[in-house]
């Protein structure tokens, strides 16, 4: 450690790029005898408060103490003066407490009395919450911690020479005291030799590298330099666990964003009891304040907490983010109806897809906050500047504080943080304030420190898990890589797909003046009905038109919609409520029983038909809809879709375009390069299969191929036909395996012969 002040450090980073607005030091020492008594004895006078039998407290200075309680008639011949000791700078008082049974217990606190010395408490000693600032005398009691953290700053004080010679003697006492075994001493001399030394720390010391309002990182091995989330400390206190297990709990502020505001909260993290030493590291410790970490990994840490502060506030007062994201989630289920298909699990889970953040949806759909702790102030600066103390009332009117208020309370509080009330269209007495636009009409600008304290992750919905997830970590989003030919796998006519292509590229750019439905807010959608035995492209199709218009693909299966036509219109509503608020490519999968045909007999059936078709109507987003049943449908839904698709058969020229592009991908990692033919694929495309069986076929050979620790061949693949087809396929395409055996042998003749005249030119070589 270069500096033995614990908060020197900290004081140099708050001087630099983090401000602590609570702390106003313009104010010259030098002036602290202003207008102050000047009969004030310079000393710390050590005195015993005892208690008689009437409760009345009486002082006695340490030389006359006795450990029994004096008769009543030697109390009344020993009666001090009214007020004992009250022209002594200092008290340094032993509060003794008889407790019956139990005997005498004694308290020990400093008394400040000096006008002088309070002066200098209430200008440096803001940060320690612990003191009530505003008494006198000034009580602060053992074990005087804050002590520990201002002996630094009071020396400065007393070797300044513009300090007045009668500030010196009354505080010259007190550092002589601090420097005594019943000050902090002990305290010194172990953070001396524990953490300056050795950079190492104990239990009980935990209190001493932990200064009032320093910036601290927790730590997260998953994170680079183990550092996760950035708080700012505002006190530390030794406490219990419901088992009587003794730890350090940590008061911390954090920023969270709400989608419409900013808040400070305050929330609690803590140290559990260990024994021995640990290292003053984010591997050993899961707190540690910012200013012991070696200079570059603070500024590192210190710069890349705030740029991911910075992109936490983006990505919440964005409408949507839509990013990739890779790494761990968690799932809830309090509302499992609402979440649109959730695993049903709130356990961690390993995630890589892309998810769309959005705050506000978040919270109207999913109804969870991942909010934490009470709420302070809307910003730090704010935070500082109203007060810091729990009992305080706000100076300003903040999401804290909404709800019923006078108008008198309004045009006070209101009109001096410069928003105007008018009059005249307030008609009743009291009015209610409303949060969202009171916190958006504040306007409150961040700054480092805030975004320093901001989460370290948010809320997102993950689109291939169909849930809302928490827990993203912010610093693993990250912007989406197109497919820069997202038609290419899929096998359609070139007409149909150009005629595809054509109306989602109308329709994203289509202004609001097009011709539309001549009733407002109907028919602005774009619907496509999908229809085709299963594995022919439908899904795909929808894939390819997201990433061609490069929006979400919000894939639903009705299988997990509710039967209960109430809850269904929810979900559904919830689902294209976000669709078109997301701009998504909406995928309902399998939607046959929400389009089949009314009867007679059937009145839920018919309840959730016209429920879909009055959603369908006014749905303004872009809709796929897929189904195996088409000769089923009801009617009614040909008006209101825009453009059919059959998908047939695939023809064998598809076959060796889908052949080609999953085993292409399959191989690309293959050290040898020649394992794959042209001709091996003509003769593939004659197996009589879809794409959806196509592609598992290409990954279960990869798979088999990385087991084995073998390149991918055709070998691999052979394997995995031949154990896949039923018999009844097998014998049918004969011919095709008898032919591929064929291409296998010859290919591994060539390979042999190849490597062979490797071999040979290597011996020739030696």
């Amino acid at each position: 450690m270069e500096n033995e002040n614990p908060t020197a450090e900290y004081d140099d980073i708050l001087g630099g790029k983090f401000t602590s607005p609570d702390i106003d030091e313009s104010e010259d020492d030098a002036d602290a005898d202003d207008e102050v008594r000047t009969t004030w004895k310079p000393e710390l006078k050590k005195v015993v408060q005892m208690t008689d039998e009437d409760g009345k407290h009486h002082l006695l200075g340490f030389e006359n103490y006795k450990p029994t309680r004096p008769s009543r008639a030697q109390q009344k011949q020993d009666a001090p003066k009214k007020e004992p000791f009250r022209d002594s700078a200092m008290l340094l008082k032993a509060v003794v407490s008889r407790n019956g049974y139990w005997g005498s217990t004694i308290d020990l606190q400093l008394e400040i009395q000096s006008e002088r010395l309070l002066k200098l408490f209430r200008k440096h000693a803001r940060r320690h919450r612990e003191l009530s600032l505003d008494s006198s005398p000034l009580v602060i009691e053992y074990p005087f911690r804050c002590l520990f953290f201002l002996r630094s700053t009071f020396q400065s004080i007393y070797e300044d020479q513009k300090t007045p010679s009668d500030t010196k003697k009354e505080l010259l006492p007190l550092l002589h005291f601090i420097e005594e075994p019943l000050g902090v001493q002990k305290h010194i001399e172990v953070y001396d030799e524990l953490v300056l030394k050795q950079h190492q720390i104990t239990f009980r010391m935990m209190w001493s590298i932990f200064p009032p309002y320093t910036p601290v990182v927790v730590a997260d091995p998953d994170e680079p330099d183990a550092a996760g989330a950035g708080y700012l400390l505002e006190s530390i206190d030794l406490s219990h666990d419901r088992e009587g297990h003794t730890k350090w709990e940590l008061a911390l502020l954090h920023g969270h964003h709400s989608g419409e505001s900013f808040q400070v909260r305050k929330t609690t993290r803590s140290i559990k009891y260990f024994n021995g030493k640990k290292d003053i590291s984010l591997r050993q410790l899961p707190i540690l304040p910012l200013h012991l970490l070696e200079e570059g990994q603070r500024n590192a840490i210190r710069d890349r907490l705030i740029a991911r502060g910075k992109k936490y506030v983006q990505y919440c007062k964005a409408d949507t983010s839509f990013l990739h994201y890779t790494g761990p989630v968690n799932l809830q289920t309090e509302d499992t109806s609402s979440r649109l298909g959730a695993w049903g699990s709130t356990g961690a889970l390993e995630i890589s897809e892309r998810v769309v953040l959005d705050r506000r949806a978040q919270g109207e759909v999913d109804g969870y906050s991942d909010r934490d702790g009470s709420y302070r102030a809307d910003s730090l600066g704010e935070y500082f500047s109203s007060g810091t103390d729990d009992d305080k009332p706000p100076t300003h009117i903040s999401s804290a504080t909404f709800g019923h208020v006078t108008l008198a309370d309004l045009a006070k509080i209101g009109q001096s943080k410069g928003i105007s009330v008018d009059h005249e269209q307030v008609k009743e007495k009291d009015i209610t304030l409303d949060p969202v636009a009171f916190a958006k009409k504040r306007k409150v600008k961040l700054t480092d420190e805030d975004y320093f304290i901001c989460q370290s992750t948010t809320v997102g919905f993950a689109l291939d898990q169909k849930a809302w997830v928490y827990n993203i970590r912010i610093s693993r989003l990250k912007e989406i890589e197109w497919n820069g030919d997202p038609f290419k796998m899929l096998q359609f006519t070139p007409e149909a797909k150009r005629l595809v292509e054509r109306l989602v590229k109308g329709f994203s750019n289509r202004a609001e003046d097009v011709y539309d439905d001549i009733i407002q807010d109907k028919g602005k959608g774009l619907i496509f009905l999908l229809h085709g035995p299963p594995g022919l492209g439908k899904t795909l199709t929808a894939e390819s038109v997201a990433e061609s218009a490069r929006r979400p693909l919000y894939r639903v299966t009705t299988g997990a919609l509710s039967t209960d036509v109430d809850q269904l219109e929810k979900q559904l509503s919830d689902i294209f409520r976000l669709g078109a608020r997301w701009r998504a490519v909406v995928l309902l999968d399998e939607a046959d029983v929400l389009m089949s045909k009314r009867t007679t007999t059937d009145l839920t059936r018919n309840a959730i038909v016209a429920v879909f078709l009055r959603l369908l109507e006014y749905y303004k987003g872009m809709l796929f809809l897929t189904t195996n049943r088409h000769d089923d449908f009801d009617e009614a839904f040909h008006s209101r879709i825009h453009l059919t698709l059959e998908y047939g058969a695939l023809t064998p020229e598809w076959r060796r375009n889908i052949w080609m592009e999953h085993i292409g991908r399959a191989s690309a990692r293959n050290r040898n390069k020649n394992l794959w033919r042209e001709e091996m694929f003509e003769v593939l495309a004659e197996i009589d299969t879809n794409g959806r069986d196509i592609k598992n076929y290409a990954r279960t050979a990869y798979a088999f191929a990385q087991a084995e620790t073998e390149d991918l061949s055709l070998q691999h693949l052979m394997i995995v036909l031949v154990n896949n087809l039923p018999e009844v396929r097998r014998k049918k395409h004969e011919g095709t395996f008898a032919k591929l055996r064929d291409m296998e042998r010859v290919l591994s003749k060539e390979m042999e012969a190849l490597k062979d005249v490797e071999n040979g030119t290597e011996e020739a070589r030696e």
